[in-house]
């Protein structure tokens, strides 16, 4: 709920982006699935028709049903919400965990991306106050990370 006077600046899901090598690692085994049962039928290589079904099924229903499904929920359960006043993380489905900043207490805005982070355009932000030593909200996985860290700052200097 927006107080009175705020504005919405930036609103941020987790980018699916994040999951690249999770996603990437089902689809070559749903490649090799495919491989085979191409070979079974179509090179006559001499190996059973219901063994290359239940080889694609094996590789292909688990990443359907369980891989897919999780990471979407993972990427929907995860909103960080940047406005004139404060930053809010939005964090969980069943059970919900929001953490709330005002801009005016932010002491420290940090990036940090791997190598694999700065090819897909995503990254970690890390927000620290002066009443914790600790990181007071990790925004982990975002999208365009340095455009959301010069808009915070932006604000932090206004």
């Amino acid at each position: 709920m927006l107080m009175i006077g705020e504005t919405i600046l930036e609103k941020n899901k987790l980018s699916w982006r994040n999951y690249w090598p999770a996603l990437a690692g089902w689809g070559m085994l749903s490649l090799l699935a495919a491989a085979a049962v191409y070979a079974v039928l179509f090179l006559g290589i001499k190996l059973a028709v219901w063994l290359a079904a239940v080889w694609s099924l094996t590789a292909l229903l688990p990443f359907l049903l369980l891989v897919l499904p999780f990471y979407y929920l993972q990427v929907c359960s995860n909103c960080y919400t940047i406005t004139s006043q404060r930053i809010i993380a939005r964090q969980g489905l069943l059970e919900k965990h929001i953490q709330e900043v005002r801009i005016v207490d932010i002491r420290s805005v940090n990036m940090h991306q791997s190598f694999w982070q700065r090819i897909f355009h995503i990254g970690d932000i890390f927000i620290g106050t002066a009443g914790t030593a600790e990181v007071e909200i990790s925004m982990r996985g975002v999208g365009h990370p340095e455009a959301i860290v010069e808009l915070i700052n932006s604000k932090r200097i206004a």
